[in-house]
């Protein structure tokens, strides 16, 4: 069986700033480049066949530093990038309410800041899964997740 580990980013200055990052190409700041190290420690023991990764630097620099701890190569797709945020990258959810953007439509956000239109979620997920298709079966394929930064969704923070 395939194992699918599925690991964030380390954090950036706009995350701490709880910015829309989008397709901004925001590097990880200090606390950010100390989690990936982290996380290359914590998965030393591992076995990983490869790496993939988008080509923002943030996603990069968190690849590069488990790839080199464990010798395995990093593989850049640019069709691994997180959401297109349009008019909104670079802003607070705050900021973002009033804001008009070409990917979210009429409206960018709900009232509690999350993306409302098909775009975020639904266009990322069918993209990443037609670049990594090409390299995993999902017919066997068991998933894991770890995070090097403030997580929003459920798994382990920088590590298992």
């Amino acid at each position: 069986m395939t194992t699918l580990l599925l690991v964030r980013h380390g954090e950036t200055n706009w995350n701490a700033e709880r910015r829309w990052q989008g397709h901004a190409d925001v590097p990880l700041n200090d606390r950010g480049r100390k989690q990936a190290r982290t996380l290359a420690e914590q998965l030393a023991g591992e076995r990983i066949d490869v790496i993939y990764t988008s080509d923002l630097s943030r996603a990069r620099d968190t690849a590069d530093a488990v790839g080199a701890r464990l010798g395995v190569e990093v593989v850049v797709d640019p069709d691994l990038r997180e959401i297109d945020a349009g008019a909104i990258e670079g802003l607070t959810a705050e900021e973002a309410r009033p804001t008009p953007s070409a990917c979210f439509g009429r409206s960018t956000a709900s009232p509690s800041g999350t993306p409302t239109a098909a775009c975020s979620s639904s266009r990322t997920a069918a993209r990443c899964a037609a670049s990594t298709s090409t390299s995993v079966s999902t017919a066997a394929v068991r998933s894991r997740t770890a995070s090097c930064g403030p997580a929003r969704t459920r798994g382990a923070r920088c590590g298992r």
